[in-house]
């Protein structure tokens, strides 16, 4: 059985993010600062995520283009290596219109 790499994620989202749905805790806060605290614990991730993605592609790509290294690797990883790069490059694309939303989001909520 596959270890899930989600299951941490969601636990931990339910620790950070317990309080949000208690509602006495909305009630003392304004919603400038819940946004505010919402965004600034989760943007950091997500800026660390996607740079992570960026440098494993890049490192990827890296490899590809290596003569060495993989020319050497069966047709079975040498598809992998393919299908990560196709992948990856999606989710980078992803990224840029994420990105602008969280913009647009950012600017509602001046600090």
């Amino acid at each position: 059985m596959k270890k899930s790499i989600v299951l941490p994620v969601l636990e931990e989202i339910s620790n950070v993010y317990e309080p949000y749905f208690n509602e006495d805790f909305l009630n003392s806060k304004k919603i400038d600062d819940i946004i505010y605290e919402i965004l600034q614990k989760s943007i950091n991730k997500y800026i660390f995520s996607i740079l992570s993605f960026t440098v494993a592609l890049t490192i990827v790509e890296n490899l590809k283009n290596s003569t060495k290294t993989f020319h050497n690797y069966s047709s079975a990883d040498k598809r992998k290596v393919n299908l990560f790069i196709k992948y990856m490059n999606a989710v980078c694309g992803f990224t840029n219109e994420v990105n602008n939303i969280l913009e647009k989001i950012t600017t509602l909520v001046e600090r």
